[in-house]
């Protein structure tokens, strides 16, 4: 479970076979260490797919992170089954996620 306060918004834009961006706007959590794409449906925690900056810290905090390097194939992953997918942001109080939104 998360931080029941927490609340988020993120982007992400697919710009190529391995280029990606992503924007997170986050709301009413501790600082921020992490933040990550990962492989998972609703409900079902997953493995990393993509590292992100973690936002910065405040309320709101954002980020912003784009890479030309991302694993064959995930772009595709993401345009063609995004709900396969989450993004999970992290603090110290909340290791395993403070708050997380599934990709749609």
């Amino acid at each position: 479970q998360g931080d029941a306060n927490g609340v988020g918004s993120a982007t992400v834009m697919l710009l190529g076979p391995t280029s990606l961006c992503a924007t997170i706007i986050v709301h009413n959590i501790a600082a921020p260490v992490a933040a990550h794409i990962h492989f998972g449906s609703t409900g079902v925690n997953g493995a990393v797919a993509v590292a992100l900056n973690a936002p910065a810290t405040g309320s709101p905090g954002t980020s912003m992170f784009c890479t030309a390097a991302a694993p064959a194939g995930l772009t595709g992953q993401l345009r063609n089954t995004p709900e396969k997918f989450y993004i999970n942001v992290h603090n110290g109080a909340f290791a395993a996620g403070a708050i997380r939104g599934q990709l749609f």
